[in-house]
Parts: C-alpha cells; sequence; structure tokens
C-alpha cells in the first residue's frame, strides 16, 4: 500500500511537471490568431521584445485559379517559436482556396479559422506550406501570417500578402510551350480518367497529392506523346479532397479531384 501511494505521488509530480512546461510553450503553439478578419494577434499582444526579421515568399503577386503554390516562411535573427497563417476573400472572413501543411507544418481548425497553418516543430529557421486557389471568380486573396521569434518576449511580425486573381483569357489552341490537365468524372466514386494534354513531345510527371501536400501516387513520368494522353488512377485510400498534379519543363498545373466511394 505504501509503495501505491509513493507511486500515485510520483505521477502527480510528474503531472504537474507536464502541465507547467506545457502551459510556459501555450503560447508558442496558440491557433487561430493568424490576424485576418476575426482572429487575434497573438505575436502582438504580448510579445515583442527582441530583434529578428520573418519574410514570407511565394505567394503570388497575381494568381493563377485553381493553381497550387509553395509559399515558404524564413526567420533571420532569433528563430520561428511558431506562426499562424490564413487565406481570406478580400478584407472578408471567408477563405480563400486551401491551405496544405508539408514536412514542417500542419493544418489546423477553429471556429474562426476554419482553415490555418502552423509550423509542427518549435524554433525552426523555415518552413513551408502549400496554397491551393480558388477557384476563378472569387478575386482578391489575401494570406494573413502572425509569427514570434525567439522566447517569449520575442520578436513578432505581422504580415498581410495581398494577390489578385488572374484575368480571364478566352480559349484557344495550345502554344507548343503549354500544357492541359483534367480529371473525369469528378466527383468519382471508383476511378477517375486523368487526361494531359502536350503540343509536342516532352517530359512529363502527373502526380496524385492529399490535403497536407503528400504524395499517394506517381501515375505518370517520362515522355509525354503530342496529343492527348489519358491515365487511370484507381485510388486505395479513403474518401476525400486530392490534388492532380502534371509539372513539365517548369510549368506546374494543378486539378482538384474528389473522391467519394
Amino acid at each position: 500500500m505504501h509503495n501505491q501511494v509513493q507511486a500515485i505521488v510520483r505521477l502527480k509530480s510528474c503531472l504537474l511537471i507536464l502541465f507547467v512546461t506545457t502551459s510556459s510553450f501555450a503560447g508558442s503553439w496558440t491557433i487561430g490568431n493568424s490576424g485576418a478578419p476575426g482572429t487575434g494577434r497573438c505575436a502582438s499582444s504580448c510579445h515583442g521584445v527582441g530583434t529578428g526579421t520573418v519574410v514570407v515568399s511565394g505567394f503570388p503577386d497575381v494568381y493563377q485559379p485553381d493553381s497550387l503554390y509553395l509559399i515558404q516562411i524564413s526567420a533571420s535573427g532569433e528563430p520561428l517559436k511558431n506562426f499562424n497563417a490564413s487565406c481570406r476573400s478580400g478584407e472578408s472572413v471567408n477563405p480563400a482556396g486551401v491551405l496544405l501543411g508539408s514536412s514542417t507544418t500542419t493544418i489546423y481548425s477553429v471556429p474562426d479559422e476554419i482553415n490555418g497553418v502552423q509550423a509542427n516543430a518549435l524554433d525552426l529557421n523555415s518552413a513551408e506550406f502549400y496554397w491551393l486557389a480558388p477557384s476563378a471568380g472569387i478575386g482578391q486573396a489575401r494570406l494573413y501570417v502572425g509569427a514570434h521569434q525567439g522566447g517569449f518576449t520575442g520578436a513578432n511580425s505581422n504580415i498581410a500578402l495581398i494577390s489578385e486573381e488572374a484575368l480571364a483569357t478566352s480559349e484557344r489552341p495550345l502554344l507548343p510551350s503549354e500544357v492541359s490537365l483534367s480529371v473525369w468524372p469528378n466527383p468519382f466514386n471508383s476511378s477517375a480518367s486523368i487526361s494531359f494534354e502536350v503540343n509536342t513531345p516532352r517530359e512529363a510527371d502527373v502526380a496524385v497529392y492529399d490535403v497536407q501536400g503528400r504524395l499517394v501516387k506517381t501515375l505518370f513520368s517520362g515522355i509525354a506523346q503530342s496529343g492527348t494522353n489519358t491515365l487511370a488512377w484507381h485510388p486505395q485510400t479513403a474518401s476525400g479532397l486530392y490534388f492532380v498534379t502534371i509539372v513539365s519543363e517548369g510549368k506546374q498545373i494543378t486539378q482538384k479531384a474528389l473522391f467519394a466511394k
């Protein structure tokens, strides 16, 4: 009995230490504080002493609807304690497109920020995530980032970047340097037909990614023949949203694919 009591006391002590340690880092792991409309700005509210700079790159001045962009966030001076980011339609509370995580970031969802992203570890010098731009007609998109560096009282950054929707162009034949990509049917419940068209033989890579930016399947990698090339995808994965991407000669096109089995 005495040994049991001692074990319980030790367990409670460990839990108390864990709670105190976790609480001391709670501000760094806060979510829903990117500074976007309807959210707080934790990076400004309780920090600010110290030096350091945060730079966000890869968010385009002008975006192509339904295109995938790699966004990078880096810190100079002190490392990133953490950051929150979200993308909105103009100055509204509505999301613009979809943020996707990577090996250094993870997605979170709270009532005021249903599609946010943050680093998946503390004290990184850089991190990256993906932005799938919205479909045509959404208009201006704004990326909000609230970042904190160093210790609890370290430097903070509140960043807002603007991207305008590219003007639509009328349909025309593909130029020799262009490619096209389509998914049919969409949504689908067992298999999908992936078609891509090129005007000249060229190297091409066609792959499927999940919403976390992880590779699900490589459908094609090699020399594509001119004209229409058709591939079949029979997913052995869970239902949900996926992204089919073709990369060829430095160009990338991404299409959403909804698997609903």
